[in-house]
């Protein structure tokens, strides 16, 4: 699982609480069209991305991918299909069912990105913050504030043991799920996608999703906010926090950029549908890499 590979904006390093119920191998464009039409960053993405008229790509996408995004006309919907479900028709037999973990810290997009390709592929999505909230009947801040951050560390290792043997599953981690080693163990038994984004793409993005929810960037979590710009003030802790974790970030199987390309990450970063598109590719190059490797050695 320490391969490399030259996917554009992904690299390789060194695989309840259902949000979809779809079985392996049921993704419908229905299906994936609801979670464009419910979530408000893939929705107004998709308004944004008729706007680039002039581009040869859109969002990372290829061209025949995205040709109908120029006519203002055709439903947005419609735009996110073609080449992404043809990807995972590619992805799922090779997956046979194996779980995608997603790491990464706060604001990375990992429920956004997580809900399109679960979708993708005919998987669940599960939220390790929401089984520990469906668990405890307490939300996240409460639990920090009741009975601090370690209590709610071990409850998230609860849940990723548990989560251990499930299959045909999309799991969005929670920010600090990388600090315990045997956290490693449990999630090791899928693949781990890193979603990475320099700290003031990171820092926008939490803002814009609000930081209430996320007690590690609330204003009494690492001093008062008072009389600072809050995102200066946020900036500050997500550096922080992301020079702390940096490292065990870098141990995922697949580092998946959020840039809009290597030299200019962007305001807001590239769309969730190129992010999507970026970890199938990916995931579709190691996967029958590997295959192949295993082709060669029973040979």
């Amino acid at each position: 699982m320490a391969l490399r590979t030259g996917v554009v904006g992904c690299s390789w390093s060194g695989p309840a609480f259902p949000v979809l119920t779809q079985k392996r191998g049921s993704r419908s464009r229905s299906s994936f069209n609801s979670i464009c039409v419910s979530h408000p960053r893939l929705r107004d993405t998709v308004l944004r991305q008729r706007d680039c008229r002039n581009s040869c790509f859109v969002g990372g996408l290829p061209l025949k991918a995205t040709a109908e995004i120029h006519n203002a006309s055709v439903p947005y919907q419609d735009v996110l299909t073609k080449d992404l479900e043809a990807l995972a028709a590619e992805v799922t037999p090779l997956l046979n069912g194996t779980c995608l973990y997603l790491i990464g810290m706060m604001g990375s997009g990992k429920s956004t990105v997580g809900n399109l390709v679960a979708s993708l592929l005919g998987y669940q999505i599960l939220d390790v913050d929401g089984l520990i909230q469906d668990k405890t009947g307490r939300s996240v801040p409460q639990i920090f504030a009741e009975e601090g951050e370690q209590s709610f560390r071990d409850l998230e290792t609860q849940v990723l043991q548990e989560l251990m043997t499930t299959k045909d599953a999309v799991v969005s981690t929670g920010g600090g799920a990388v600090i315990r080693e045997e956290n490693w163990g449990y999630m090791s038994q899928g693949v781990v996608i890193w979603l990475t984004g320099p700290a003031e793409l990171l820092s926008r993005r939490a803002l814009q999703d609000g930081t209430k929810s996320r007690p590690l960037l609330s204003a009494n979590s690492s001093g008062s906010t008072e009389g600072q710009d809050e995102y200066a003030a946020t900036l500050a802790k997500v550096t922080r926090i992301l020079g702390e974790r940096e490292h065990l970030y870098a141990r995922a199987d697949l580092h998946i950029s959020l840039g809009v390309s290597p030299e200019d990450p962007g305001e807001h970063g590239a769309t969730p549908a190129d992010v999507a598109y970026r970890l199938l590719s990916a995931l579709a190059e190691r996967l029958k890499k590997e295959a192949g490797e295993q082709i060669a050695a029973a040979a």
